[in-house]
Formats: structure tokens, C-alpha cells, sequence
């Protein structure tokens, strides 16, 4: 089964109202620590390959590249530029940030790409045997580009790092109570960027005019140093999967967890 890609255009010049600066939706996001993890959020281009301004491979993350995350399968963002690539590959490694040879992979897909530029997501898949991602524990995801089919790695990759975290109990009972632009600031704030991300993302999507929306998904992406982000399109859909990917799956974490 293959979901097609339709953009979004995303929508935003002077956001005013009256003659006013907009301000009643910000989500500046705050770090948890200064703590920063290896893994380029960026790939550079290959020429003949990515084209575009910006032309670089960049996974939606903060500048520390590292961000938790409330759920058991999250969902992860990344900006692909105008590219003739063959196709795109996500894989999630069970990961120790100390040794980087002490990775475990635990998924992987390919899928094919539109050749435009735009902001792709996806979501781990729940139904299909995958364990949850494990409290505490790091996780290191990333993105290649496959120019060449035949390339062993990708031409261009970049990866960022995921940690799975109960919120506290003063942030959670803030959170049953908040409203959906309310509980974007509350992850942003506290750490959550994925969460953060992925509620604005889903925001947007159902309603692209909303102003408000759009000037928090501005402040959100400039706090973390990707304001050229900002005005790319979103794909409402997701990605064009390839279901032969749930053939990656590492079976000998699911063999684990059956245990």
C-alpha cells in the first residue's frame, strides 16, 4: 500500500493583527540541560543530487541534538530539500551516547521520495510488532538520502538522539488541564520536543490559517536555530511508505520482549 504526498503550503508573512505583533502563541523551546549529544542534525548536499535553498538534508531537532519525548512511538520530522534521490531510509538505533559502537537497531524503513522539498515525517508503527521505545533509555535516530542505489550508506545522512520520559508529576497534572496551544508550551518549556513538535505539526495541518499556530511553529523553529524552516511545506500525509520495510525490523528485540 503506498500513501501519495500532497504539500502543504505553508502560510506566513507579517503576522498582525490590527497593527499589533501576534503574541498570544509562543513556544520557545528551552533545553533541559547543556548537555549536547554527537550526531550532525544537518547532512550536507551532493551535487546533482539535492538542489535548493535550503539544499541540506535537516532533521528537525534542537541545536544540542538531543529531545525527550512523552510517547511509547513517537513521531519524528525532517526537512528534505529538491532532490532526484532514489530513496530515503529512517533507522532507530537502541543507543549508549558514551559509545558509539553500542548501538542496537530497532527499525528500519526505505521509502521512496516526491522530489520536492518539504517537511516529512514519520511515525513509529505500533501495530506491528515493534516493542515501545523503553523508558530512560537513548535512543539515536537517522535520516539518509540515497543518490545511488547501489551506496552502502546514504550520500547524505544526518541523526539526532531521543530519550523516552515520564513528565514529572506537577507537569502532567498541568498538562490534563491545558489546552492544546497551552500543552505546546508546556512541552517546549520542559524538554518535550518531540511532543512539541508534533502537536504543532498536527495544528497546522488541520488548520494551515491559523495564525496564532503558525507564529508559535515560527518562534518554535527559531529558538533552536532553524528559521529557514519555517515557510517550508508540510506533508499532510506522512511518507510514501514501502511496507516491505516491516522486513527490517530487528527480531531479536521482539524475541526480547516476548520473553
Amino acid at each position: 500500500m503506498k500513501i501519495s504526498l500532497s504539500p502543504l503550503t505553508a502560510a506566513t508573512t507579517a503576522l498582525l493583527i490590527g497593527g499589533l505583533p501576534l503574541t498570544a502563541f509562543a513556544a520557545p523551546y528551552v533545553a533541559p540541560s547543556d548537555l549536547g549529544l554527537p550526531g550532525p542534525r544537518e547532512g550536507a548536499g551532493t551535487r546533482g543530487c539535492v538542489f535548493g535553498d535550503p539544499s541540506s538534508l535537516t532533521l528537525l531537532m534542537p541545536d544540542n541534538n538531543v529531545g525527550w519525548t512523552t510517547a511509547a512511538y513517537p513521531e519524528f520530522h525532517w526537512y528534505t530539500p529538491v532532490n532526484v534521490a532514489s530513496f530515503v531510509e529512517f533507522t532507530l538505533y537502541k543507543a549508549n551516547p558514551e559509545d558509539e559502537s553500542d548501538r542496537t537497531q530497532v527499525y528500519q524503513s526505505r521509502f521512496a521520495v516526491s522530489g520536492e522539498a518539504g517537511i516529512a515525517s514519520l511515525q513509529l508503527p505500533a501495530d506491528s510488532g515493534l516493542p515501545p521505545l523503553e523508558l530512560g533509555q537513548m535512543y539515536y535516530w537517522q535520516v539518509a538520502i540515497f543518490c545511488n542505489p547501489d551506496s552502502e550508506a546514504g550520500d547524505l545522512q544526518a541523526g539526532g538522539w531521543i530519550e523516552r520520559r515520564e513528565p514529572d508529576a506537577a507537569l502532567a497534572e498541568s498538562l490534563a488541564t491545558a489546552s492544546e496551544s497551552e500543552k505546546v508550551d508546556l512541552y517546549a518549556a520542559n524538554g518535550y520536543w518531540f511532543d512539541a513538535v508534533e502537536s504543532l505539526i498536527a495544528q497546522r495541518l488541520a488548520d494551515p490559517e491559523d495564525v496564532a499556530v503558525q507564529a508559535g511553529w515560527m518562534e518554535l523553529l527559531e529558538s533552536v536555530g532553524l528559521p529557514e524552516l519555517v515557510d517550508q511545506p508540510l506533508f499532510s500525509q506522512g511518507l510514501t511508505l514501502d511496507v516491505a520495510a516491516l522486513d527490517c525490523l530487528d527480531l531479536s528485540a521482539l524475541s526480547d520482549l516476548a520473553e
